[in-house]
């Protein structure tokens, strides 16, 4: 609560008053994440899985694929803006290409896009070596087109830029449409197409919009001043996004692999790469600290498994000349002795029993390299082979799930019941009709229920964008309309479990930096 406050006051430059600090306290109850608490509560989830590093996404990302950072503890830091063809964004607004040594020192907004010294070894090429298949199925660009000034534009060929030669292009498949049922991930999981591996990268969110689908960015200053203010929702349950994007995604998806030919030969897992910031009453355990500084290595040094868990020297190998601790070669000089918060890991299979709390068997918890062991032993791939961080050497497999199931017997499918809430409650409605919408299910004001009702909508100056309000007075109530997907039907009514579009009838003009938009509508 200490770090939000003083984030809030010397980076947002916001008052942090009572309400908005104990924001950092809250969560969900079960019936906001229907998916996810249903599928825990009838497959397996794991109450001690840790991220592998007490801070920030990229570090974390880079630990669940290669089992180090290369000394990374927070984001930016391997930046591709101190590259020769990097680029760099000023004030939010403007992109630059072919950036002089001079620019490339001042310090500016990052690009978020760590890449890794090329000598980091990933569970990718791994299988590749070993001849077992895998996929990377991802959603969106990351850096974004805007910033990327054509750079590489898939997160994970970013930060090993080995995997970004034309060979490795038949394993990276981008999801046009999370939402299309005929979708190459979801048609390739319905017809058992799925390789040995898939590594489901979801859709970013939380951050700013940056036109992250655009080919080539905005070249309007006015258009691109807005574009660096629109949040970016995504389907990866990021925080202060809305959320049942991500749990539609992940219904759909385990919908269509219980629908495969291959369920029965298949492993759902579901993991966040870290915290986002978010309270845990349990303090994370200490981990193996890493091997001691090794001697200066020559010119042509080639890392050795302990190698791996630093940064090399500077060279054309892809070290940094920027690590803040030179004697330990990574930064902040931290040992990466200290596991970060716990994380909700869920795995779902019809061999898993309902109801399952996994742990490690062993003295070493759960935490993201667990996942590249797993997969490796699983393909009887020797450690002796792996040439990876320290920390997958040692890691936990997660197999132990599996070896009290009998393998005759498949979990019931109670998930599907505990999704499907829909009632009759009150008349029917009716499409075009105008409608007030009274919110009954506030669990942290219970005194303010059940009058509660949709607000217009607020604009925020500090996130660039409008939030929906609630209010306890009726008449302040919005009015809305629903509308259903099929803009030619000729439906009046609305069924149960029907998807459908809530548009204000009166909306509000629609503000961006210096220029101000109406629109005919706004999606709640």
């Amino acid at each position: 609560m200490q770090d939000f406050k003083r984030t809030i006051e010397h980076e947002a430059f916001a008052t942090a008053t009572p309400d908005l600090i104990s924001q950092i306290m809250e969560t969900y109850i079960p019936v906001q994440l229907p998916v996810l608490s249903g599928l825990a509560r009838h497959y397996a989830v794991s109450d001690e899985w840790f991220c592998s590093v007490p801070s920030q996404t990229n570090a974390n990302r880079a630990f669940s694929t290669s089992g180090t950072s290369r000394g990374l503890v927070t984001n930016n830091y391997y930046d591709a803006a101190y590259q020769e063809d990097s680029y760099r964004v000023y004030a939010g607004t403007q992109v630059l290409k072919g950036v002089s040594a001079v620019t490339k020192l001042t310090p500016v907004v990052g690009s978020n896009a760590d890449e890794l010294p090329i000598t980091t070894r990933s569970l990718f090429e791994v299988l590749s070596t070993e001849n077992v298949d895998w996929k990377v199925y991802w959603q969106s660009h990351w850096p974004p087109p805007a910033l990327a000034a054509g750079r590489k534009v898939q997160y994970v060929r970013c930060m090993y830029p080995q995997l970004g030669s034309a060979a490795y292009n038949d394993n990276f498949v981008k999801i046009d449409d999370p939402d299309d049922k005929y979708n190459k991930l979801f048609s390739d999981a319905r017809n058992g197409l799925l390789p040995a591996a898939s590594w489901i990268e979801p859709k970013w969110g939380g951050g700013p919009l940056y036109n992250a689908d655009s080919a080539e960015g905005s070249v309007n200053k006015v258009k691109q001043e807005a574009l660096f203010k629109l949040r970016m929702v995504g389907t990866d349950m990021h925080p202060s996004c809305d959320t049942t994007v991500a749990e539609d995604f992940v219904h759909n998806l385990y919908t269509t692999l219980t629908e495969s030919k291959k369920w029965d030969q298949t492993l759902f897992v579901i993991t966040f790469n870290e915290n986002g910031g978010t309270y845990d009453h349990l303090p994370p355990p200490g981990s193996k600290p890493r091997s001691k500084k090794p001697s200066d290595p020559p010119d042509d040094w080639i890392p050795s498994p302990s190698g791996l868990d630093r940064t090399p020297p500077p060279g054309a190998i892809g070290g940094s000349k920027d690590m803040m601790d030179e004697k330990t070669r990574t930064e902040f000089g931290f040992r990466f002795d200290q596991y970060g918060i716990r994380v909700p890991t869920l795995q779902i299979s019809p061999f898993i029993k309902k109801n399952t709390i996994f742990r490690s068997q062993t003295n070493v918890p759960f935490d993201h390299t667990s996942l590249i062991a797993s997969i490796l032993d699983w393909k009887g791939i020797d450690r002796k082979r792996w040439f990876l961080g320290n920390r997958v050497a040692e890691a936990a497999s997660f197999d132990s799930v599996f070896k009290s199931v009998d393998l005759n017997k498949r979990a019931d499918n109670a998930y599907s019941s505990s999704i499907t809430k829909s009632r009759k409650i009150g008349e029917t409605l009716f499409l075009k009709n105008k409608y007030k919408l009274r919110y009954l299910g506030n669990p942290w004001k219970p005194d303010l229920n059940p009058a509660q009702y949709l607000g217009k909508p607020e604009w925020s100056s500090l996130s660039g964008g409008y939030y929906p309000t609630l209010t306890t007075n009726k008449d302040d109530g919005v009015l809305v309309e629903l509308e259903i997907g099929n803009v030619n039907s000729s439906a009046t009514t609305i069924n149960n479990m029907e998807n459908v579009r809530i548009v204000m009838c009166d909306p509000p003009e629609r503000k961006t930096t210096g220029v101000t938009v109406s629109w005919s509508g706004l999606g709640i």
